[in-house]
């Protein structure tokens, strides 16, 4: 446990991190925030914790009482101030009111998924990170102030994923699939998004998903 110990001291650390360079980055309107992992050499960062690690930190720390996120273990979130599992694990729906989705409008078939929102730089540091599944119908919509080349790597993340990458103006504007979990390589487009949606991989695939798709989305804040 001592190594879980320090990678979920290093995690905090990081979002702090990323949380001061996107507040510096924000007061530069020609440069909106990015996201970034770690100003660290990623390979000098120790392996990840096993899955039964996960799960002990996760059971430990289910209903604890949090302010935010980085109060929570590993992929659980701070909702009415008690860390609770993400709705997305397993596609069930807490509470009444209505979830954020989205609809991609391909040349096949159209594409729906519920939505669990990464806003804030917290968020979207913590993204996926650490989570055993996710529902099919589910993804993680990341969103950001405004356009810019946006990069990703799957740092800590178990399950694989198709990142679709999508503009100010609700278009795909690329699809990079089947990224491979705990790999640092960096995944990007060409082109500038203001908003990242990760879901399984193979839905990309499943519903054709490609660059000029119209995305609409619905009950977002």
């Amino acid at each position: 446990m001592a190594r879980l110990t320090r990678h979920l001291h290093r995690l905090a650390l990081l979002s702090t991190a990323v949380g001061l360079t996107a507040l510096a980055l924000a007061c530069t309107p020609q440069h909106p925030a990015t996201p970034v992992a770690s100003d660290e050499d990623p390979e000098a960062e120790e392996p990840p914790p096993s899955p039964a690690e996960v799960e002990a930190a996760v059971k430990q720390g289910m209903d604890a009482a949090c302010t935010s996120d980085t109060d929570c273990a590993m992929y659980l979130r701070c909702s009415a101030s008690q860390c609770k599992a993400p709705m997305a694990l397993d596609g069930t729906i807490l509470g009444d009111g209505p979830v954020p989705a989205a609809a991609i409008i391909t040349k096949q078939r159209e594409a729906q998924f519920y939505l669990e929102l990464a806003r804030s730089a917290e968020e979207r540091m913590r993204g996926l990170m650490f989570r055993p599944r996710m529902n099919d119908g589910w993804g993680m919509l990341f969103v950001y102030p405004g356009e810019s080349p946006l990069t990703f790597w799957m740092k800590n993340t178990y399950i694989p994923l198709d990142m679709v990458f999508i503009s100010a103006d609700h278009h795909v504007v690329g699809v990079v699939e089947n990224a491979t979990p705990f790999t640092l390589e960096s995944r990007k487009v060409e082109g500038k998004s203001q908003y990242v949606l990760e879901v399984n991989a193979g839905m990309a695939s499943k519903y054709g998903i490609a660059a000029g798709d119209k995305v609409v989305f619905a009950n977002l804040p």
